[in-house]
């Protein structure tokens, strides 16, 4: 997960191949149900190859699904929500959002709440509802500022100039573009 959160993907790839069959020779479903979710997310919401991402997730989510594991249905909720968003089936999307939301609300995990709210705001945004999508980007950065998590904060900072730059309003967008590149290099 780190190694492709840098842009590694080839890298993160090599360690999860083997991850994942060693999950599976040991009968460790919630290893392999997390390593299908990685490897889901590098494929096909980083990578693009969506076909592939979406079998991934296909055998993840039943997995975690069965095993009751929260954190997880976390994220393959929130991946399934993303990719949904890059192929344009937004209502399909907004759906695994919404639950990937509400079970973070649920377990009290605000980094994945943070997260949620995020790939919402992205999700309304491309039905053109940007007071929607405002809505979303703003409570997700009244968290991440709460919470102090600089990374999403510097993420939020740049969407909620996107909504301002498509909105006409260049002076909020370039200020607020400006904010965020100023705390993204802080996170680097």
């Amino acid at each position: 997960s780190a190694l492709a959160i840098k842009g590694s993907y080839d890298e993160a790839l090599a360690e999860l191949r083997p991850a994942l069959e060693t999950a599976r020779a040991l009968g460790e479903r919630s290893g392999e149900a997390k390593a299908l979710a990685e490897l889901g997310r590098i494929v096909g919401v980083w990578r693009g190859d969506y076909q592939a991402g979406q079998a991934y997730f296909d055998e993840a989510l039943p997995i975690a699904r069965e095993l009751g594991d929260r954190p997880a249905l976390i994220f393959i909720s929130r991946q399934l929500g993303n990719l949904g968003n890059s192929l344009g089936d937004l209502e399909k999307a907004k759906a695994h959002l919404e639950e990937s939301l509400a079970l973070a609300r649920e377990i009290g995990d605000r980094q994945s709440e943070t997260a949620a709210l995020n790939s919402l705001g992205n999700n309304v945004q491309g039905q053109d509802d940007f007071d929607g999508a405002l809505r979303y980007y703003q409570e997700g950065l009244d968290l991440a500022v709460e919470t102090g998590d600089r990374g999403q904060r510097a993420m939020l900072t740049g969407n909620v100039a996107q909504i301002h730059y498509l909105r006409g309003d260049f002076a909020t967008a370039k200020r607020l573009t400006e904010r965020s590149l100023v705390l993204a290099r802080e996170v680097a």
